[in-house]
């Protein structure tokens, strides 16, 4: 009997990762409002789409499975809108930890976290309530969330 996939109403092959639904939430709809509305259509279904295929947050330590995705695409063609979306996402679907790998140089990962700072809102006075950034953690040293945040890595 096929597993149903919830994210998208198609049924799994057999042995597919299971899926579930991420409610949309603040961060996400924060993100989405300020963009066209074909981009946030189409964000709308895809980042839930993507997220839905990780480890329900609440599952992580329970549920003993490894699956990585990839980001491909050609320049210009929504790559960082897209992950930008899941990550929002996976903040309101109550993920406590999102890593982002912004490049192997510093041009590149500059320009990330140029963008996901305006992107996310982390130039908002309250962006302190609602996300702990690093561009480097080495640079947050001896905060204790941050050890904390090593510890469970």
């Amino acid at each position: 009997m096929p597993v149903e996939n919830v994210a998208n109403q198609e049924p799994l092959q057999e042995g597919a990762l299971e899926t579930w639904s991420p409610l949309l939430g603040m961060e996400f709809n924060r993100f989405t409002e300020t963009l066209p509305t074909d981009q946030s259509d189409r964000l709308n279904l895809e980042a839930p789409r993507i997220l839905s295929a990780c480890v329900e947050p609440y599952k992580s330590g329970i549920e003993n499975r490894s699956n990585a995705g990839l980001v491909i695409g050609y320049v210009q063609s929504g790559k960082t809108s897209s992950f930008t979306a899941v990550t929002a996402l996976a903040k309101d679907n109550k993920y406590n930890c999102i890593i982002i790998i912004g490049g192997t140089g510093t041009i590149l990962l500059d320009q990330t976290v140029k963008r996901l700072r305006k992107d996310l809102g982390l130039e908002k006075i309250d962006a302190v309530n609602r996300w702990l950034f690093s561009k480097n953690p080495k640079l947050l040293a001896n905060r204790p969330d941050v050890n904390q945040l090593q510890n469970l890595l």
